[in-house]
């Protein structure tokens, strides 16, 4: 296979394709940088490889989702899952146990209220009525840092109590997120939870005709926000607050089930119980997350960031007995390192792409797409993919969403405030063609400003570049 790179000039370049589809090329990748915005760029064809300053390290952004996906299939398996476990210690004797209960978690990301509630269920079913013991929220066999670790370092701080930033607990428990409702209560708003009340969020702000008016965020203690500022609007706002301290969320809710089934509890609910003696305890009853294969579909079509760091942390408990950031950037590294896949300069913090301090370059991303195009045991990752105009990330993005892209592309997408990144294949008469676009630094249409706009390209580099090769390759 050949190959070339671009670097200052276009001129190795201009001598593989005619003159004028080369031009046109060079031009949309050169015009693509600004004094603001930098591209980098890896395309493959069946025949060649094309780089443009394919080394410079960009920000990833959800690409790096491509890296957890790739690594968790080659180390755990498309068939492995996340497992939840309710046992007791000690007797039943006339409906008390004389004994402990224990819940091991193994940071699920997918256990929800629901699913607590029926492994619960299992002590109805022995007929308990009193907890002489404790109630272990432990996690043996999930080995946490001694520092705190929930959040990835350089995750933007004003996002942490979203729910796309949730925080990467072990104790997960409804994607640590509650959704609600901010409703107009004549000058001043009430929210009305959705769903099970896990956290308490209470609110201050006011509707308004204000167009600069802002709403914020204020955290009050753990698991307690209150919604402050203003809104000009008057139809109810949806909202998804991340849970904090997803530990005391399962307190909470365990302790509520418990009075509900009117269960009395001598004891307490502890959390962050390391290890207990398995050989003292009786299993009553496990809950399982989707395989492997189904959360990568929720990781890669939907782009899921809890999903996609528990993935992580479990590659680091894999391989380096640590649940954690750090350990899961080390285990991910070495994996792919025995596949091939080389990183050299690349920083890698998380498995979700949520930390501005990711540095991948396309050449990197480019390797991870050969290489999940020539190992069988990853054909299922281009099965998750996003289709152009028809599923996940893909299906209403601008350039993809209609004209020739639409339904010839498979990628993941890569977004956040000034990046706008995609990777994935194309089909064309001459085969697939792999590609790797990286743009980062960009300005909103709003910063541009409206005098400007007519000057400024309406779509991004990638849709544009990847027409521009459709066309090629439709005349060759």
């Amino acid at each position: 296979m050949k190959s070339w790179r671009l670097g200052v000039g276009l001129s190795l370049w201009l001598g593989v394709c005619q003159a004028n589809d080369s031009a046109k090329l060079a031009e949309l990748v050169e015009a693509s940088s600004s004094p603001s915005s930098i591209s980098s760029v890896w395309l493959q064809t069946p025949s060649e490889t094309h780089e443009f300053y394919s080394q410079r390290l960009m920000t990833p952004a959800s690409l790096q989702k491509l890296l957890v996906a790739s690594a968790a299939l080659l180390e755990l398996g498309a068939d492995f899952r996340f497992i939840t476990e309710l046992s007791i210690t000690g007797k039943i004797i006339d409906g008390q146990l004389h004994g402990n209960v224990i819940l091991n978690y193994s940071g699920d990301p997918t256990l929800s209220q629901a699913d607590l509630s029926q492994l619960l269920q299992a002590l109805l079913t022995l007929g308990i009525s009193r907890i002489e013991g404790d109630i272990l929220l432990a996690h043996q066999g999930t080995h946490l840092p001694k520092y705190q670790d929930e959040h990835g370092i350089g995750w933007i701080w004003d996002e942490l109590g979203i729910c796309y930033a949730a925080p990467m607990s072990v104790y997960t428990i409804n994607h640590n997120c509650q959704r609600a409702s901010l409703k107009q209560n004549n000058a001043s708003s009430q929210i009305v939870a959705q769903g099970p009340e896990l956290m308490q969020l209470t609110s201050s702000a006011r509707f308004t005709d204000d167009p600069h008016c802002q709403l914020r965020l204020e955290p009050v203690a753990a698991n307690h926000a209150e919604i402050t500022g203003c809104i000009d609007r008057t139809a109810p706002l949806p909202l998804a607050i991340a849970i904090d301290t997803p530990a005391l969320a399962n307190q909470s809710y365990i302790s509520h089930w418990l009075s509900q089934h009117q269960i009395a509890l001598k004891g307490a609910i502890l959390t962050n119980i390391n290890s207990f003696d398995s050989s003292e305890s009786v299993p009553l009853k496990k809950h399982q997350s989707p395989p492997l294969s189904s959360l990568l579909e929720e990781v890669l079509l939907k782009s899921d960031n809890l999903i996609a760091d528990a993935l992580f942390k479990r590659l680091g408990q894999q391989h380096f007995h640590e649940w954690s950031f750090t350990a899961g950037a080390r285990a991910m590294v070495s994996i792919l390192q025995q596949q091939g896949v080389t990183l050299p300069g690349a920083t890698i913090i998380d498995g979700s792409g949520l930390s501005r301090y990711n540095q991948l370059s396309a050449q990197h991303l480019g390797q991870v797409l050969t290489l999940i195009a020539k190992q069988p045991r990853l054909h299922l990752i281009k099965q998750r993919l996003p289709v152009a105009g028809v599923s996940g990330t893909l299906r209403h993005k601008p350039g993809f969403n209609a004209g020739s892209l639409h339904s010839q592309v498979k990628a993941k997408t890569g977004s956040m405030s000034g990046v706008n990144n995609v990777a994935g294949y194309m089909a064309t008469p001459n085969g697939e063609y792999s590609f790797v676009i990286l743009e980062n630094g960009l300005v909103s249409r709003d910063a541009i400003g409206i005098a400007h706009l007519a000057e400024a390209n309406t779509l991004p580099l990638a849709p544009r570049l990847l027409t521009t090769l459709q066309e090629h390759a439709a005349l060759h």
